[in-house]
């Protein structure tokens, strides 16, 4: 029996050095086959079409981006000048509605003096009136006076019509 387990072990031993010589062998397998591809790559990396090829992806990439920047630039610069033109728009209304407001009170401006003249004329002429109107009643009574002095003169003297004497009779 100690034969046979000798035997187990020695083969175990061996499927286990077998194992890690397959293991050894795998990774440095691995091993070179990844120092290879890097190899290549750097290789097909360093070659001059790899690096016009990377050159002009990049330029048409740079070139897209700028696009996109102009365009962008332009939309921003046409959003500028819409609000600047509404801007001036809005200014402009806002102008001809205070030249309106103006023109409407300069109208009723105007209207609310003529009225004050029409009504300062027609408080003139009513006052004319009443001055010529008390000028026709002064003249009246002083008409009427100066006729009432003179049938007053004209009785005093019909009453007075004797003559006076400057002496006395008696």
């Amino acid at each position: 029996m100690e034969a046979k387990a000798r035997a187990l072990r020695l083969e175990e031993r061996r499927k286990k050095l077998a194992d890690l010589e397959a293991q050894l062998i795998e990774e440095e397998s691995a091993a070179r086959v990844t120092s290879e591809v890097e190899a290549r790559v750097a290789a097909a990396l360093a070659s001059e079409a790899v690096q016009a090829s990377l050159q002009r992806r990049l330029e048409e990439e740079r070139a897209q981006l700028e696009a996109q920047v102009n365009a962008e630039l332009e939309r921003e610069r046409q959003a500028a000048e819409a609000v600047e033109r509404e801007r001036r728009q809005a200014l402009e209304a806002q102008k001809a509605e205070l030249r309106k407001l103006e023109e409407d009170r300069q109208v009723a401006e105007t209207a609310a003096r003529e009225r004050a003249e029409q009504e300062e004329q027609a408080e003139a002429a009513r006052r004319f009136q009443e001055l010529q109107a008390k000028m026709r009643e002064a003249e009246e009574r002083r008409r009427q006076e100066a006729a009432a002095e003179k049938e007053r003169r004209a009785a005093k003297t019909t009453t007075a019509a004797r003559p006076k004497f400057s002496f006395k009779l008696g």
